[in-house]
């Protein structure tokens, strides 16, 4: 019996293409809804860059709002208290 089965999923070529997900469907997504500027941002952290006027580091702030960049730089051996 699994011998005629192999034989008959080899000779389709969509059993061999096509798979179920495994996945559970994913939600709605729902974009962050800003309010006034400076309400929501977000921070990137660049590191290890060439040193450039003793600063090797890059920090990125996007306001979503008005979607200005604000790029500052400084060390990679900053504490958290002095990024804040």
């Amino acid at each position: 019996m699994s011998q005629v089965i192999e034989r008959y999923i080899n000779e389709y070529t969509i059993y061999q293409t096509s798979k179920p997900s495994n996945e559970s469907p994913l939600d709605f997504l729902y974009p962050i809804l800003a309010e006034d500027p400076f309400h929501t941002l977000a921070l990137d952290f660049i590191i290890d860059l060439p040193l450039s006027h003793r600063k090797n580091a890059l920090l990125i702030i996007i306001d979503k709002f008005t979607k200005a960049i604000h790029l500052i730089s400084y060390t990679k051996n900053i504490t958290t208290e002095e990024t804040t």
